[in-house]
């Protein structure tokens, strides 16, 4: 039997209210978020745009979380230095955008923080395999990236299960975060699949009403339980 790690939330940075970002940081901080997580998004790799190396920034300068950059870009290796310099903790990016995935992943270490690699919903994961023991973590898309509120695709169980059984079984220490409309039963299901960090957003913490302590609060005891 797989021993089940600890459950951790990356909060959604993209669903914050700008307008009450300080505040929210606090909030976040206050109900033990475990990361910040920041899509980076160019209009190219997914149509939309979402946040930049300057938020990434005020983040690091602001907040006691380990902040994440998860690059939806293509040519994601010419920005490294960049979201570096920023102040991330850790990045990934997607492997569907890049063919030196070694290279990159090589690049990233050089700089001393976490490294990891995306998956859409429709990549295989045998694709990664061969990297498993370069990386800290996966991040697996359970909807198309690059829109927020779409609906979750079950068949990305089947992916988490089947990465958690080769981690497992090839002795790895991985990760496994999953992103994309996790709200209480997706993300339980996710747990059982083998996934130990959730991205939280719209579906979950972020809501247009509510407290954003409490709503995170009952999200981790939630998907703990």
């Amino acid at each position: 039997m797989i021993s089940r790690k600890e459950i951790k939330i990356a909060a959604s940075m993209a669903c914050a209210d700008f307008w009450r970002l300080e505040e929210q940081v606090r909030t976040l901080e206050k109900a033990k978020v475990d990361i910040l997580h920041c899509d980076i998004m160019d209009g190219n790799f997914v149509p939309n745009f979402s946040l930049f190396p300057d938020f990434v920034t005020t983040l690091k300068e602001n907040a006691s979380i380990p902040v994440e950059v998860h690059m939806q870009i293509v040519n994601p290796e010419r920005f490294i230095e960049t979201f570096i310099d920023a102040g991330a903790d850790s990045i990934c990016f997607h492997i569907e955008t890049i063919h030196n995935v070694h290279r990159i992943i090589q690049q990233i270490k050089l700089y001393g923080i976490r490294v990891g690699v995306s998956l859409n919903p429709s990549t295989h994961p045998a694709v990664v395999e061969y990297v498993l023991s370069e990386v800290d973590f996966l991040t697996v898309m359970a909807v198309d990236p690059g829109f927020y509120g779409q609906t979750f695709i079950p068949e990305v169980l089947e992916k988490i299960e089947y990465l958690s059984n080769i981690i497992h079984t090839k002795g790895h220490s991985i990760d496994i975060e999953v992103d994309g409309n996790m709200n209480v039963e997706n993300a339980r299901k996710c747990i059982s699949a083998g996934a130990n960090i959730i991205v939280a957003g719209t579906s979950s913490i972020f809501r247009a009403t509510g407290n954003l302590e409490q709503l995170t609060n009952e999200f981790r005891e939630a998907i703990s339980a």
